[in-house]
């Protein structure tokens, strides 16, 4: 997710640098490079909304989890397990290690 991050923000920064630069060598005539870079902002803005949208879900989800993650604790604390049953879960919990 961070490479995608730093990849987006280096074509935020490379981009109206490239159609500047465009224009200033007059490879592109003022209203079409106007119109160029108009484009490339409304492209960035979309792309940047839908990352916010992905980070709230991202959050969204992660909340969800760490919740699901206590209730399941609570549930299984109802359990009590034998010492001898415990000396045995940590041998096999050895052996997969």
């Amino acid at each position: 997710m961070y490479a995608a991050l730093r990849f987006f923000i280096a074509v935020l920064i490379a981009m109206p640098l490239a159609m500047a630069a465009g224009l200033a060598a007059g490879h592109a005539t003022k209203p079409e490079g106007i119109s160029q870079v108009n484009s490339a902002v409304g492209r960035m803005d979309q792309v940047t909304q839908q990352d916010a949208a992905m980070v709230e879900e991202s959050t969204a989800a992660a909340h969800s989890l760490a919740h699901e993650t206590e209730a399941l604790k609570e549930l299984v604390a109802f359990f009590t397990v034998s010492e001898a049953a415990r000396s045995e879960l940590r041998v096999v919990a050895r052996r997969r290690a």
